[in-house]
């Protein structure tokens, strides 16, 4: 089997921007960081910079560490993984009709946050 080292390239570049934008959004240094994960003062660091990659078991740790779960670490695209999640959670317990009432007001908050020239497109 042949890997694509442009997408794995492209996969570890994500991986690292989530570090860094998880523990930029909380103000954390990079030193804080690591030496909260019990690692030395740069190991952070040598992540950031490309320098290194956490096994798996630290890995487990830094997402213990933001209190987020691995699915929710890989979630990139989501703003709020832990609210998308525990939503996704709940909604088995909700009737069809709720979960139509709940897609409504998704829709209409999507429409207010939408530029006013991509609501209702002319065909």
């Amino acid at each position: 089997m042949e890997y694509d080292s442009t997408k794995i390239a492209q996969e570890k570049e994500k991986f690292v921007e989530r570090i860094y934008q998880l523990r930029s959004s909380r103000n954390i240094s990079a030193r804080k960081l690591s030496r909260d994960l019990l690692q030395s003062e740069s190991y952070i660091n040598k992540i950031e910079v490309r320098s290194a990659l956490p096994s798996l078991e630290a890995f487990f740790c830094i997402c213990q560490y933001f209190h987020i779960t691995p699915a929710e670490f890989f979630s990139y695209n989501v703003k709020y993984p832990r609210y998308a999640l525990d939503i996704i959670e709940n909604l088995d317990a909700l009737s069809e009709d709720e979960l139509f009432l709940i897609k409504s007001m998704i829709d209409k908050c999507i429409a207010i946050h939408q530029p006013a020239n991509l609501r209702n497109p002319k065909i």
